[in-house]
Protein backbone atom coordinates (compact mmCIF):
# COMPACT_ATOMS: atom_id res chain seq x y z
CA UNK A 1 0.00 0.00 0.00
CA UNK A 2 1.35 3.66 -1.15
CA UNK A 3 1.91 6.07 1.83
CA UNK A 4 1.14 9.27 1.63
CA UNK A 5 4.31 11.95 1.44
CA UNK A 6 4.73 13.58 4.56
CA UNK A 7 6.69 17.30 4.19
CA UNK A 8 8.97 18.19 7.67
CA UNK A 9 10.14 21.08 8.51
CA UNK A 10 13.88 21.98 9.28
CA UNK A 11 13.50 20.05 13.17
CA UNK A 12 12.09 16.86 11.41
CA UNK A 13 8.08 17.71 12.54
CA UNK A 14 5.55 17.13 10.21
CA UNK A 15 4.36 20.25 8.25
CA UNK A 16 0.28 20.33 7.88
CA UNK A 17 -0.61 20.51 4.56
CA UNK A 18 -3.63 22.73 5.12
CA UNK A 19 -1.32 25.44 6.69
CA UNK A 20 0.48 26.21 3.16
CA UNK A 21 -3.27 27.23 1.63
CA UNK A 22 -2.88 30.17 3.39
CA UNK A 23 -1.13 33.32 3.40
CA UNK A 24 0.77 34.03 6.60
CA UNK A 25 3.35 36.48 6.92
CA UNK A 26 1.16 39.26 5.16
CA UNK A 27 2.14 42.88 6.88
CA UNK A 28 -0.55 43.65 9.44
CA UNK A 29 -0.91 46.76 11.48
CA UNK A 30 0.83 45.06 14.87
CA UNK A 31 2.84 42.16 13.73
CA UNK A 32 6.70 41.28 13.27
CA UNK A 33 5.94 42.95 9.43
CA UNK A 34 4.15 46.32 9.91
CA UNK A 35 2.33 48.23 7.43
CA UNK A 36 3.74 51.43 8.37
CA UNK A 37 7.64 51.34 8.67
CA UNK A 38 10.23 54.21 9.96
CA UNK A 39 12.80 55.85 7.92
CA UNK A 40 15.95 54.27 9.03
CA UNK A 41 17.98 56.95 6.54
CA UNK A 42 16.21 59.99 7.83
CA UNK A 43 19.16 61.90 10.19
CA UNK A 44 21.64 59.54 9.45
CA UNK A 45 24.77 59.55 10.55
CA UNK A 46 28.23 57.06 10.93
CA UNK A 47 27.38 55.77 14.38
CA UNK A 48 23.75 55.60 13.79
CA UNK A 49 24.78 53.07 10.49
CA UNK A 50 27.45 51.26 12.88
CA UNK A 51 24.11 50.66 15.44
CA UNK A 52 22.39 49.44 12.43
CA UNK A 53 24.90 47.39 10.67
CA UNK A 54 25.94 45.39 14.75
CA UNK A 55 21.59 45.47 15.30
CA UNK A 56 21.50 43.61 11.46
CA UNK A 57 24.70 40.87 12.68
CA UNK A 58 24.04 39.77 15.95
CA UNK A 59 20.59 40.78 16.74
CA UNK A 60 17.64 41.93 14.44
CA UNK A 61 18.02 42.71 10.70
CA UNK A 62 14.82 44.70 10.48
CA UNK A 63 16.27 48.51 10.75
CA UNK A 64 18.83 47.28 8.05
CA UNK A 65 15.87 46.20 6.01
CA UNK A 66 13.96 49.00 6.43
CA UNK A 67 17.05 51.19 5.94
CA UNK A 68 17.96 49.06 2.35
CA UNK A 69 14.45 50.34 1.23
CA UNK A 70 14.73 53.88 2.00
CA UNK A 71 18.66 53.74 -0.36
CA UNK A 72 16.03 52.02 -2.98
CA UNK A 73 13.65 54.71 -2.95
CA UNK A 74 15.87 57.63 -2.37
CA UNK A 75 19.20 57.28 -3.99
CA UNK A 76 17.68 57.07 -8.25
CA UNK A 77 21.22 55.87 -8.83
CA UNK A 78 21.59 53.10 -6.66
CA UNK A 79 17.77 52.26 -7.74
CA UNK A 80 18.79 51.99 -11.05
CA UNK A 81 21.98 49.83 -10.70
CA UNK A 82 20.13 47.30 -8.41
CA UNK A 83 17.02 47.35 -11.26
CA UNK A 84 19.02 46.38 -14.02
CA UNK A 85 20.87 43.82 -12.10
CA UNK A 86 16.98 42.54 -11.27
CA UNK A 87 15.76 42.33 -14.36
CA UNK A 88 18.63 40.78 -16.04
CA UNK A 89 18.84 37.98 -14.08
CA UNK A 90 15.14 37.64 -14.22
CA UNK A 91 14.92 37.50 -17.90
CA UNK A 92 17.72 34.70 -17.97
CA UNK A 93 16.72 31.89 -20.69
CA UNK A 94 16.77 28.68 -17.92
CA UNK A 95 17.19 25.29 -19.30
CA UNK A 96 16.61 22.24 -17.44
CA UNK A 97 18.59 18.82 -17.87
CA UNK A 98 17.95 15.71 -16.63
CA UNK A 99 20.35 14.04 -14.48
CA UNK A 100 20.50 10.88 -15.65
CA UNK A 101 19.19 8.84 -18.47
CA UNK A 102 16.45 7.09 -16.16
CA UNK A 103 12.52 7.65 -16.45
CA UNK A 104 12.64 8.92 -13.24
CA UNK A 105 15.22 11.61 -13.69
CA UNK A 106 13.34 12.71 -16.91
CA UNK A 107 10.06 13.38 -15.01
CA UNK A 108 11.35 15.16 -12.18
CA UNK A 109 13.35 17.62 -14.90
CA UNK A 110 9.65 18.33 -16.77
CA UNK A 111 8.40 18.54 -13.50
CA UNK A 112 10.92 21.58 -13.02
CA UNK A 113 10.79 22.56 -16.83
CA UNK A 114 7.01 23.35 -16.35
CA UNK A 115 7.47 25.65 -12.98
CA UNK A 116 9.69 27.43 -14.57
CA UNK A 117 7.38 27.65 -17.57
CA UNK A 118 5.36 29.68 -15.97
CA UNK A 119 4.56 33.89 -16.54
CA UNK A 120 4.76 34.32 -13.19
CA UNK A 121 8.96 32.87 -12.79
CA UNK A 122 9.91 36.71 -14.35
CA UNK A 123 8.15 38.23 -11.57
CA UNK A 124 9.46 35.78 -8.86
CA UNK A 125 13.54 35.81 -9.77
CA UNK A 126 13.18 39.49 -10.32
CA UNK A 127 11.45 39.85 -5.94
CA UNK A 128 14.22 37.17 -5.34
CA UNK A 129 17.14 39.12 -6.33
CA UNK A 130 15.85 41.52 -3.50
CA UNK A 131 18.82 39.61 -1.96
CA UNK A 132 21.05 41.45 -3.70
CA UNK A 133 21.46 44.60 -1.78
CA UNK A 134 19.90 42.64 1.83
CA UNK A 135 21.75 39.83 2.01
CA UNK A 136 18.81 37.88 1.68
CA UNK A 137 15.66 37.26 -0.04
CA UNK A 138 12.23 35.68 1.59
CA UNK A 139 9.49 34.93 -0.32
CA UNK A 140 6.28 32.63 0.56
CA UNK A 141 3.89 30.19 -1.29
CA UNK A 142 0.37 31.29 -1.59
Amino acid sequence: MARTPVLLDQYGRVIEKRLLRREIAAPTLSGIRPVQRTHESRGIDPARLASILREAEHEDPTRYLEFAEDMEEKDMHYLAVTSTRKRQVSQLKVSVESADDSAEAERDAELVRLWIGREEIEDELFDMMDSVGKGFSVMEIV
